[in-house]
């Protein structure tokens, strides 16, 4: 499934209607018709819609490419580069408050076990960077 088949499905071509809902050409010999999702229909879109064959195709591939460039930038994992980021972010949040601790006398067990600690009450992992920014202020 594409973004573009997630709002309409193809039904088929008819030559009933000769006029493009996507760009409004006229006079075609013939348009693909698309059922729309119940989605679309409740937001106020048309059941039907009708497509000339060269923006139904330039829509499927736009959409398809689109779709195709989102799954890519998927990681193994399932996260997209942003929620890549993030998580390297939290990483590194916990590896300098551990090497803070260490730095104020606790072994690495112990500091990594104070950062599990922390990192699974709520907002641990921001409350470990807000120490860590206060603690390079002071």
């Amino acid at each position: 499934m594409n973004l573009f088949t997630s709002l309409a499905t193809q039904i088929g071509v008819t030559d009933e209607v000769d006029t493009c809902s996507c760009c409004g050409k006229t006079n075609l010999k013939r348009t693909v018709v698309f059922e729309t999702t119940q989605d679309w229909q409740g937001d106020g879109g048309d059941q039907f819609v009708f497509f000339g064959t060269t923006c139904a195709t330039n829509a499927k591939s736009k959409a398809k490419k689109r779709f195709n460039d989102i799954r890519s930038k998927v990681n193994a994992e399932g996260l997209t580069e942003s929620e890549q980021r993030d998580k390297a972010a939290r990483e590194k949040v916990k590896v300098d408050y551990a090497r803070f601790l260490v730095n104020r006398g606790h072994s690495l067990p112990e500091a990594w076990d104070i950062v599990r600690h922390i990192e699974s009450q709520p907002n641990g992992v921001y409350r470990m960077a807000t120490k860590l920014k206060l603690s390079a202020i002071a």
